[in-house]
């Protein structure tokens, strides 16, 4: 059975050329313009009886291999809503594990990731009411959600990270304060049974359970174009950026590991001083979104450019220890992901 993913049946030609042209410009992570997302609105309401909107869905005893495929979100918007359906975030739950058990019950707890299915830069805020935990196709059981640190467990109603991420990448975590913050859903289900999928109010389809899958980012590079280091990039035509190469110190703390790079930040205007905005959030085939460290001398990127000027400092961040194939989403006055090639761990 395919993935449950909601997606559109075009029959208009020009909406079709549309599309297509949009993509062949990789407007990506920018979405559609405005004028474009009008004109796709007008011929939408003028096909609405050639549009169909069909959401597939069957029951199936076995969950499917998590797709790398991706499909074009018409109705994507940058604002997440209340209960988004799979062509907003998807929704997936791993590493189900048993945590305590009694009287022929047991507690189960399923790790949550989030994948950002739509086309802009976002970050997830998904309400989690009327969760059940299905152990067969007819079988189901409360689940709640919670937030943890892993080792502090708070009840809540709803999943919410501040990180924004680009279309293709699957968040587990982030870094809040020192601490790492996720999500998990616990029930309580017979002791003989497992954990076989879940359904939520407002979700569309499953959210199907995988014991250690690989959280490797499908990533559709159409989409999101991966920098290599030392790729100039442009600033609003006011400055220019330049990452150089990136490296890895371990146990730094000792529980984490920072990864930094030389930033070379250029003012192309000669008559007046320019400043950058810069976020700097790393991710790694871990999920976790690291948090950008400026606590020392060398960590402070300089960002407020004279006419003319350029200036060479640093940028750093600390990751999970275990985590892999950093890449380094940059935010602000400019969207970009950039590829560090910093060796992962042993």
């Amino acid at each position: 059975m395919s993935h449950l993913r909601p997606f559109i049946a075009i029959h208009s030609r020009a909406l079709q050329h549309l599309i297509l042209d949009a993509l062949a410009r990789r407007i990506g992570a920018l979405c559609f313009s405005l004028p474009l997302r009008i004109t796709l609105t007008r011929l939408l309401l003028a096909e609405w009886l050639g549009v169909a909107l069909i959401v597939f869905g069957t029951a199936c005893t076995s969950p499917p291999t998590i797709p790398v495929t991706v499909k074009v979100a018409i109705n994507a918007t940058p604002v997440p809503t209340v209960n988004p359906s799979p062509g907003r975030w998807e929704i997936t739950g791993v590493n189900p594990r048993d945590v305590s058990g009694d009287k022929g019950w047991k507690w189960v707890s399923i790790e949550i990731v989030l994948e950002n299915k739509s086309y802009v830069y976002a970050s997830p805020k998904i309400k989690t009411t009327g969760v059940k935990l299905y152990t067969d196709t007819t079988n189901s059981y409360d689940a709640d959600t919670y937030k943890t640190t892993g080792s502090v467990f708070t009840k809540v109603e709803e999943i919410a990270f501040t990180a924004k991420i680009p279309h293709g990448y699957r968040m587990k975590g982030e870094y809040q304060g020192d601490a790492v913050v996720s999500y998990c859903f616990r029930a309580s289900i017979p002791e003989q049974s497992k954990p076989m999928f879940l359904k939520m109010n407002g979700y569309a389809g499953e959210i199907w359970i995988y014991p250690n899958p690989p959280l490797v980012m499908p990533r559709g590079v159409e989409f999101v174009p991966l920098r290599a280091p030392k790729t100039e990039v442009d600033v609003g035509g006011r400055a220019k950026l330049v990452l150089g190469e990136f490296d890895r110190k371990p146990g730094w703390p000792p529980i984490h590991d920072r990864i930094s790079g030389v930033i070379t930040a250029t003012n192309i205007i000669s008559s007046a001083n320019t400043t950058v905005s810069l976020q700097i959030l790393p991710l790694g085939d871990d999920g976790i979104v690291g948090a950008a460290f400026t606590e020392t001398p060398e960590c402070k990127p300089k960002l407020v450019l004279g006419p003319g000027q350029a200036e060479v400092s640093r940028i750093c961040a600390i990751i999970p220890h275990r985590a892999k194939n950093i890449h380094i989403i940059l935010l602000g006055d400019l969207n970009e992901v950039c590829d560090t090639q910093a060796p992962n761990p042993p």
